[in-house]
């Protein structure tokens, strides 16, 4: 390497950041001073500044604020400090100083707390003592500090009580000296020079006094660059224009390099490189950082690998089960006292009248003898609006009657008497190929003629006939107009079965009518559970229901065609909607689409929307995406002992997460499914069924169970708390849902819904809600509604708190395990403000779920404000263990399940699954892969037709990736006089090659000088990520040693052991 010199002098120039400008040959006033080295640096870090008159001023004291506010610049929060600038002060005092918003964070961050009278004293010099306190407070965050006994200073019975630990352990570290005479001087103000010196300390204890370390190679000062060599590999940096160049432990700024010379260097926010600190020999890094591509990347799916806008009903089917339909109301009776819902009406009389509650499903049976009036004589269905073409008549066919009938096609049509302003008639004929199978039975149904007439204006055709019986004879027929409750025909099938139609829209441009009915019998089912009033009694039998006809005859709707519905739900006046069907996957288009037509709902309608969370389970993140929004409650499905036993015949020692129902969280973290409820009843079903009630079970059937509980709640609020508010009642309901045990919030969401423990939570409820956003990272995702980390342990992330209203909101903030722990418990969030607040996640280490919220709550409004869900998967390492072989014994109860999370790694050939139960119970294995298909195995133990001891899956050239293995217990072990599943379960990989390390792209420069300082056995080490082309500080997240960190500001610091060879750091992207 060529040596060259260069004279830099011309370069020698300090900036000032904030207050004054630079000046171009450093501070008029520290030319020679002992801290000029520590002032300038600082300087070119943009932590210190000087006057307008181009002095520093290094003897003057510093202020109370002033040293605050260094403070927090040096912990890079400048930009937290600067949003609390809008909100309000904790202190009496500094409302109007311009440090408000930097005392503010120091105080959320035990940093400082005043004087104890709600006052800070901005403007009076610190201390030393205070000084020092502030400091360690800022190293320490609060922990407790060891017990220094021994006098460190001749005058240390001067330092007071809340100081000395504080002062002991500054005086350990080097943060500040004692004075010539052995004296401490606690009372003393503090310098700025002094400061400057203490703040460079308080860099290097935290491993921050030098962004990188390397070799200076080369400096072009026509084109402002430089080149340094770190860790082998050449780097292009642009000069700041004041770039600060010493020699360090020198007293002034070098005027002359010979190059190629080793370093220290720093850079300012732009990436430019602002300070140069020459040594004669790097020290040997105890530092080992490697870098490697990360494999494997979650895979963020939810159930389904396909794409679609198509939206499927919901319903599921169980093991065979004989299911009595005698005294049919027994079952429904069951799910209302399973969540509470007798006591409720009794205690407030409430029934859900004056509820409009929207079914947007497959329609309704109409003539269902449960749904014609509510408990008060009011009917039940009030409206039909269908959105399908399955009951779609062509009317263009014209009709001359000639003494009193027409001909149409091969049949006389009698009209005589009937009123025809028009003259001519207008006919069609339903096709019966858009009618149920179980309508017909076999039995061949000709086309259906439905003839039109003008009962008042000649061109305006308003009145419908059908030709229920085929007979061709019309006169006979109930004459029919858009629906009004009870205008219903019943046009006539197999035996004494009946389909009862609506006439749900009449156009005369082009002709046409729409007939309404419920083709596949869900949609009458789910208005059974939600308001039935007959031989089955539904959970809310006061309110009214709206009929949105969305599923066709496939089963199938799009998202536009749910959008369209919604929008017509409210305008009719339902501010409750029930949506039993959804998608597992949607394009992103779909899904923003779909988000902002619910946010619209709610914003202008008001609108609580229960959708079913999706049968795809038992796999967590197996939500159907459509439910997975906000302003939705997204709802699960649950059984307890009594439903089990009267509509299976099983007993059932504990209440159950039903196996199919989908667990969460979204691909984005966001909650889902918010509650669970009952997900099987005996409800009321079509007439062109076998029978008018059928047993059923799905998430499908325990959506309909929340919107009934939420028109209860709606009904008590508006007539006995005189409330007219659905966010009171949505904040009621998930407040008092109650947890079922060994059940997480991933799986169950708040738990199953208690309409008794609600309605109390109603009556607390006395202010307002603040509504706000939430952002945090998510892997494979991006920025989400919550954390879900699969695979990748988080160990430090962020979570970003937005408050969209116009009121500065004061947030405690805590988590609920003890492994979610906020970097602090007070926020402040200004009005139109977003705060971030560090998250650190400790102790997860055995594998399993983990799955709790990060609460956040205002303590002057009703309820948590924010239950931000935390789901982290820590999977067993096949890779890593013996023979790569996991083995596993366990007991379950009927009905339950128990989830296994396997790491596959690169290169593995196979991977073999079993489960051994023998004659000791009956289980089955549910496989969920890394992309999200799932494959169930048959039932191993015991059975009532061919059984296996064992059941074996395996599959080749496995993806790699968390896999998941749910263990279910049969429900059904009483049939054989058990009670609980004994079981082995094994994973093992065959032919499995470790992969090699993979070198990651070239996206960023990673850089550390570690502290020089042992704390406890520990070092400091900050790592710098600059992008690594601008080497401006990075965004985003990477793993080291095999955690997850999220850049703070492209930082990320870590407490490491120390040890006698180099720390290893392995880094991932």
């Amino acid at each position: 390497m060529a040596l060259y010199k260069r004279i830099i002098t011309a370069l020698l120039m300090v900036i000032f950041i904030g207050i004054a400008p630079g000046a171009a040959q450093g501070f008029s006033d520290t030319r020679g001073h002992w801290a000029r080295p520590q002032i300038d640096h600082l300087q070119s870090r943009e932590l210190l500044s000087g006057y307008p008159d181009g002095t520093f001023r290094p003897d003057a004291y510093v202020t109370r604020e002033e040293f605050v506010t260094l403070v927090i610049k040096a912990l890079n929060k400048e930009s937290e400090a600067r949003q609390l600038e809008k909100g309000q002060g904790f202190f009496k005092d500094t409302g109007q100083r311009w440090s408000r918003g930097f005392i503010d964070l120091a105080f959320e961050l035990n940093i400082t707390s005043g004087d104890g009278t709600g006052n800070f004293h901005p403007q009076r010099a610190v201390t030393r003592q205070e000084a020092v306190t502030l400091l360690v407070n800022a190293l320490h965050r609060g922990d407790e500090l060891p017990d220094y006994n021994e006098l460190l200073f001749l005058d240390s019975s001067n330092i007071a009580e809340w100081a000395r630990a504080s002062v002991a352990y500054a005086s350990r570290h080097g943060i500040i000296k004692g004075f010539p005479d052995l004296t401490f001087r606690p009372q003393q103000p503090v310098t700025r020079a002094q400061v400057a010196v203490m703040l460079e300390q308080f860099l290097e204890l935290r491993g921050q006094k030098y962004h990188m370390a390397g070799t200076l190679l080369t400096i072009n000062l026509p084109l402002r660059q430089a080149v340094i060599e770190i860790d082998g590999r050449r780097h292009n940096f642009e000069l700041d224009e004041n770039l600060a160049v010493y020699k360090i432990d020198s007293q002034e700024p070098l005027v002359e390099l010979n190059l190629p010379a080793p370093g220290y260097f720093d850079l300012n926010r732009e990436g430019k490189l602002a300070f140069v600190g020459l040594v004669e020999n790097l020290p040997e890094s105890n530092l080992d950082i490697s870098t490697s591509k990360l494999t494997s990347t979650p895979i963020q799916r939810t159930g389904s690998t396909i794409v679609s806008s198509t939206l499927v009903q919901l319903a599921q089917e169980t093991e065979a089960a004989e299911t009595s339909l005698d005294n049919p109301g027994t079952s429904l009776e069951n799910t209302r006292q399973a969540m509470r819902v007798h006591e409720f009406i009794r205690e407030s009389g409430a029934t859900g009248r004056g509820q409009l509650v929207a079914v947007i499903d497959s329609g309704i049976d109409p003539g269902h003898p449960d749904l014609q009036t509510t408990v008060d004589g009011y009917p039940t269905l009030v409206d039909f609006i269908d959105f399908t073409n399955d009951g779609k008549v062509d009317l263009s066919r014209i009709g001359k009657p000639v003494d009193g009938s027409f001909i149409a096609g091969d049949q006389i049509v009698n009209v005589k008497g009937i009123v025809n302003a028009a003259g001519d008639f207008r006919y069609g004929f339903l096709d019966p190929s858009v009618l149920p199978a179980s309508f017909a039975d076999n039995v061949l149904i000709k086309p259906i003629l439905v003839v039109a007439a003008a009962s008042q204006y000649w061109y305006l055709y308003d009145t419908i006939y059908i030709d229920t019986d085929g007979d061709g004879d019309i006169t006979e027929e109930k004459p029919l107009k858009r629906y009004t409750p009870g205008d219903y025909a019943s046009i006539a099938g197999a035996g004494d079965k009946r389909l009862n139609v609506v006439v749900a829209e009449i156009s005369n441009d082009p002709p046409y009518v729409k007939l309404g009915f419920d083709g596949l019998g869900h949609g009458t089912e789910v208005a059974g559970i939600v308001a039935a009033n007959g031989e089955i009694t539904g959970i809310a039998p006061g309110a009214q229901v709206l009929a949105v006809k969305i599923l066709n005859r496939l089963g199938e709707a799009s998202i536009s065609v749910l959008q369209q519905a919604l929008e017509a739900a409210g305008q009719r006046g339902a501010r409750v909607a029930v949506v039993s069907l959804g998608q597992y996957q949607l394009s992103q288009r779909d899904y923003d689409q779909l988000a902002s037509t619910v946010e619209l709902m709610w914003k202008r309608y008001q609108m609580l929307i229960c959708m079913a969370a999706g049968n795809n389970g038992p796999g967590i993140n197996t939500v159907t995406r459509s439910s997975a929004l906000g302003n939705v409650i997204s709802v699960g499905a649950y059984a307890t002992p009594q439903m089990w036993y009267r509509d299976y015949g099983w007993k059932v020692e504990e209440p159950t997460l039903w196996y199919f129902s989908s667990a969460g969280p979204s691909a984005d973290g966001l909650l889902a499914p918010t509650v669970i409820a009952p997900g099987n009843a005996i409800s009321t079903y079509p007439l062109w069924g076998d029978s008018i009630y059928r047993l059923d079970e799905g998430t499908s059937m325990a959506a309909p169970h929340v919107a009934g509980a939420v028109a209860l709640l709606l009904d008590v609020a508006a007539h006995q708390l005189y409330k007219n508010d659905t966010l009171a009642v949505y904040q009621a309901l998930i407040s008092g849902a109650v947890p079922l045990d060994n059940l997480q919030p991933a799986e169950q969401g708040f738990g199953a819904v208690n309409v008794m423990r609600a309605w109390q939570e109603l009556k607390d409820m006395k202010d307002s809600f603040t509504a706000y956003k939430v952002r945090q990272y998510t892997p494979g995702y991006g920025y989400g509604q919550g954390l879900y980390s699969r695979g990748l342990i988080p160990a430090q992330m962020s979570v970003k708190i937005s408050n969209t209203s116009n009121t500065t909101r004061q947030l405690a903030v805590g988590g609920l395990a003890d492994w979610i722990e906020p970097s602090q418990y007070w926020l402040q969030v200004p009005a139109g403000s977003e705060r971030r607040i560090n998250i650190e996640y400790q102790g997860l280490n055995e594998p399993g779920l983990y799955s709790q919220f990060l609460v956040a709550d205002d303590m002057d409004t009703p309820g948590t404000d924010l239950n931000i869900l935390q789901t982290v998967v820590v999977p067993y390492d096949l890779g890593n263990l013996p023979k790569n072989t996991l083995t596993q014994t366990a007991n379950l109860p009927a009905g339950q399940f128990k989830r296994y999370f396997l790491q596959v790694p690169e290169g593995t050939g196979q991977l073999n699954l079993s489960l051994e139960v023998g004659q000791k119970g009956r289980a089955r294995m549910h496989v969920i892969s890394p992309q999200g298909w799932q494959e169930v195995s048959s039932y191993a133990g015991v059975g009532s037709t061919t059984t296996r001891d064992k059941v074996e899956l395996t599959f080749d050239q496995p993806a790699a990736g968390v896999w998941e293995v749910v263990v279910y217990s049969s429900s059904t072990l009483s049939s054989y006089n058990l009670q609980q599943t004994s079981y082995i379960f094994k994973a093992a990989l065959e032919n499995f090659t470790p992969a090699s390390w993979e070198k990651p792209e070239d996206r960023y420069l990673v850089t550390a000088v570690p502290s020089t300082f042992e704390d406890e056995g520990k070092m400091t080490v900050t790592l710098h990520f600059w992008h690594y082309n601008t080497k401006v500080p990075a965004e985003g997240a990477v793993v080291i040693n095999d955690r997850l960190y999220e850049l703070d500001q492209g930082t990320v610091t870590l407490n490491l052991p120390l040890t006698e060879s180099p720390v290893p750091i392995h880094i991932s992207w």
